[in-house]
């Protein structure tokens, strides 16, 4: 079974140094040598013009076009270990924390850059994000074991308890009354948003789970994980049944996000491939260049044709998402 270190790809980092990935990340320990921070995250603004790269305790805006740092946000306690753009594009939010202390969101007003820290719930790392689609509320995945929602306008915050391990992913349903989420207890747990209550269980899952997404359509629901295999499920308001499922990697599958159109689905594994499957079928549509590492983060740009993927060696890189070829890399 792999820890959490493994998982994060050794992404707590001590004294300006990166834990490797398969050492215990525990307050104290050092790493042997320095290495390029990972970047665990990363996201595409609504305009697409913006990338978020999520690091050590920073997050970088950085041009799509240019690569070039346009702004930094600091002030994290450790890893930024994911960022998402509010669907107005006013607002930033990042995820982290210290790891077995605390979890905390980092919210930046892209207008004035000050921050606004949601914390108080979450005793461990927050690992997920994601907004609502009215960017009322934002939704949190944490070690902890807990997910969490919270009122962007009041800051206050509540706990939806039901999951027996960590939570590594939230995805909102499209029409934001439910949400999704997966942890390393095996499951995929949909929650009611207005009552804060679960509604159902997808336990098809042999071993842990590292993310999930929603279909556009808001009819189907996909997940990754340890056991190699991409599954999607047809879901509805009130329960969901496997309806097909595809041996996907040769190791652990970290990501997986949907096309715009729904057409699609991308996954990254931790063989460093990286496809892109049909999402009707799940039969592979392309497989991507051979990662040069890890790819922790992946985002598609708002009009599906651009993929970026941040990797754990520090580097990200943008491809056309259709044909594949790279058009932007920066390390």
């Amino acid at each position: 079974m792999l820890n959490r270190a493994a998982f994060l790809g050794g992404l707590f980092c001590l004294a300006g140094t990166v834990v490797g990935p398969v050492f215990t990340a525990e307050p104290g320990v050092r790493a042997a040598a320095k290495v390029s921070s990972p970047r665990p995250a990363v996201a595409f603004s609504p305009d697409g013009k913006t990338l978020a790269l999520g690091g050590y305790r920073t997050v970088d805006l950085i041009d799509a076009h240019t690569g070039k740092v346009t702004a930094t946000f600091g002030g994290s306690p450790g890893a930024v270990t994911s960022v998402a753009f509010s669907p107005d594009g006013k607002l930033l939010a990042a995820a982290g924390g210290v790891p077995g202390r605390s979890g905390e969101i980092r919210l930046w007003s892209l207008a004035d850059r000050k921050p606004r820290v949601l914390s108080g719930l979450h005793s461990d790392a927050v690992y997920s994000l994601a907004w609502s689609p009215d960017g009322k509320t934002l939704a949190a995945g944490s070690y902890d074991r807990m997910v969490s929602l919270w009122d962007v306008a009041s800051g206050k915050g509540r706990k939806l308890k039901d999951h027996t391990d960590a939570v590594y992913s939230v995805a909102f349903s499209p029409d934001g009354k439910q949400i999704a989420s997966a942890s390393g207890d095996r499951t995929v747990k949909v929650w009611d948003v207005a009552g804060g209550k679960r509604v159902y269980t997808l336990s098809d899952a042999t071993a842990e789970l590292y993310s999930v997404a929603y279909h556009p359509s808001g009819k189907e629901i996909a997940a990754v994980g340890v056991d190699k295999m991409l599954r999607k499920w047809r879901v509805n308001p009130t329960s969901g049944e496997l309806s097909r499922s595809a041996f996907a990697h040769d190791g652990p599958v970290v990501r997986v996000i949907y096309t715009p159109d729904g057409g699609g689905v991308f996954t990254s594994s931790e063989d460093r491939s990286l496809k892109l499957w049909d999402s009707l079928t799940l039969t592979e549509r392309k497989v991507f260049e051979k990662q040069p590492d890890w790819a922790l983060g992946l985002a598609l740009s708002p009009d599906g044709k651009s993929l970026a993927v941040s990797r754990y060696d520090g580097s990200v890189a943008v491809y056309d998402a259709a044909t594949g070829e790279k058009r932007l890399i920066r390390r």
